[in-house]
């Protein structure tokens, strides 16, 4: 069990505990123990403070329609999700509270998972991914109701033949994507947007990273012929203060066949 808190970090294992790495797994280790026939027990594995951040998140990834180069959003098994239809639909581009937890202590978080405790009241329940000492991690809470954003593209221009590559000819598409966020809270809030594209970003806003990658077939609703194109993920990092929006902008390019 874990308590976060905003103060520095300590770790105490129970006395009958032991810890240990075994090549790349740790483990921890209950001495002897004696237990009576149909008895049951509960060993506390350790107890650690750790410094907490608060963090609001925007991830949108952006799946590519191959015929119309149109960016969609599509329930499971690649089919348009029903909700879609309804005028009463949630907002697509949900923000995210999470909990940016450090691990100062002197063994590593395993994964597994974590409960939330505010006083006495559950406010979250997820999963808390392995995390190694003098590391950190983010644990969602829950959505943040008071917080939204969006996302849109505008073409800026259309190439025929942009490039020939592996025997065929690829037109170059460029478009801008306007990201915004908006936080109806009462107070400040750290807000980290991420947005993860097929194709190849070239200007970005607000002094937010651009960083290129191979190609990604998630990318693409339908993958044939878009090998030629690279995969950005593109991130920025604010404090949006009480009742402000925020637009955010970024310029890329993608072929298609």
């Amino acid at each position: 069990s874990g308590q976060a808190d905003n103060g520095g970090a300590a770790l105490s294992l129970a006395p009958e505990l032991s810890a240990g790495g075994q090549q790349d797994l740790f483990v921890y280790g209950a001495k002897r123990l004696a237990l009576k026939k149909g008895a049951r027990i509960t060993i506390p594995l350790w107890q650690s403070t750790a410094a907490l951040r608060h963090l609001y998140t925007l991830d949108i990834p952006v799946v590519r329609d191959a015929q119309s180069g149109s960016s969609i959003r599509r329930g499971q098994n690649g089919n348009p999700d029903p909700s879609d239809r309804s005028p009463q639909r949630l907002a697509e581009n949900q923000v995210w509270h999470q909990f940016e937890l450090s691990n100062a202590s002197a063994v590593p978080w395993t994964t597994g998972a974590a409960l939330i405790i505010r006083d006495t009241l559950p406010i979250g329940q997820d999963l808390l991914t392995y995390t190694p000492v003098g590391s950190a991690s983010l644990m969602p809470v829950t959505v943040a109701i008071d917080m939204c954003g969006g996302y849109s593209e505008e073409e800026l221009s259309r190439q025929p033949n942009g490039l020939h590559w592996n025997g065929y000819d690829y037109g170059l598409i460029r478009k801008k994507a306007t990201i915004t966020v908006r936080n109806l809270r009462k107070q400040p809030s750290l807000t980290r947007v991420s947005v993860a594209l097929g194709g190849k970003a070239e200007k970005i806003s607000d002094g937010g990273t651009i960083q290129l990658n191979d190609h990604r077939s998630d990318d693409w609703s339908e993958n044939s012929g878009r090998e030629a194109n690279n995969h950005s993920d593109l991130s920025w990092e604010f404090t949006l203060d009480a009742g402000a929006s925020k637009t955010l902008i970024c310029e890329f390019g993608y072929y298609q066949r």
